[in-house]
């Protein structure tokens, strides 16, 4: 990964390059750490110290996640890598901190950056991208004119919600399926994957049958990866798709209480 300024190179590996491959089973019987997700892949036969001199000497300037600095210190001493080489490394490095002023002006200046963060302007553009990004799928019918709307998994300190007996409607916040199929690999469990459906017998759709039985049901899914929502219209009021969005312009694009004029969603057909 290259990083150039003014004519000037230095170049990162990727990381967990220069760590030994440990023989592991396809699904490992305990979580993996950092360490297990080494990745010398052509190099696997080399010490670790040829490791780094191999990427030192083909151009790489800084070993990325890697702070073995005794390692690096055997492989100049093994004369494994040219001292003139890592000259140039460091000197790779520094030109591009220098000439971004790292040195010079370290710290962030804390007046300087709340009178630029958080502005009134921003975060008004901020609340205005949300709204454009909504996506109607199915528009509701009922919501604009419910007394009384009853709200499934919205946040604690937004509208509070109705009893859902009480209510004239309903609108739930949904997740998109997923599956955690590789708990104990290291990218795995923190990784959505399988299922993109919502199958029979999934909490969420058994949420929407009970409430669209009971009310017109507008259902909202965080499009947190691609899923397949054929089932779900023929159950539903309306269906909106978000890429994250608050809870109260949420609520503001589907009552139709935010100002008429500005684009809050696009909607597809019926």
């Amino acid at each position: 990964m290259p990083c150039a300024l003014n004519g000037v190179r230095a170049a990162r590996s990727d990381w967990a390059i220069y760590l030994d491959a440990t023989a592991q089973t396809f699904e490992p019987i305990r979580p993996q750490s950092p360490r297990d997700i080494a990745m010398p892949w052509g190099v696997e036969s080399l010490m670790r110290a040829e490791r780094f001199a191999k990427s030192i000497v083909a151009g790489v300037d800084q070993l990325g996640g890697e702070e073995d600095v005794a390692t690096l210190i055997a492989a100049v001493e093994e004369r494994l890598i040219p001292l003139a080489r890592i000259d140039e490394a460091v000197f790779r490095l520094l030109v591009v901190k220098f000439r971004l002023g790292l040195f010079d002006d370290p710290f962030v200046d804390a007046q300087v950056a709340a009178e630029r963060v958080g502005t009134a302007a921003a975060v008004e553009a901020g609340r205005a991208a949300q709204r454009r990004s909504l996506v109607c799928l199915k528009q509701p019918t009922a919501l604009r004119g419910a007394a009384r709307i009853h709200l499934a998994h919205f946040d604690s300190d937004g509208a509070p919600p109705d009893a859902a007996d009480a209510a004239d409607a309903a609108v739930v916040r949904l997740s998109t399926p997923h599956q955690v199929l590789h708990p104990n690999h290291f990218f795995g469990r923190l990784q959505q994957e399988g299922d993109l459906d919502f199958k029979e017998g999934l909490d969420e759709l058994t949420e929407v049958r009970s409430l669209a039985a009971r009310m017109p049901t507008t259902a909202v899914i965080q499009m947190s990866r691609p899923a397949i929502v054929a089932n779900l219209p023929p159950l539903l009021d309306g269906l909106y798709v978000d890429f994250g969005v608050a809870d109260d312009i949420l609520l503001d694009v589907l009552t139709g209480s935010c100002d008429s004029d500005a684009p809050t969603f696009r909607c597809g057909t019926n």
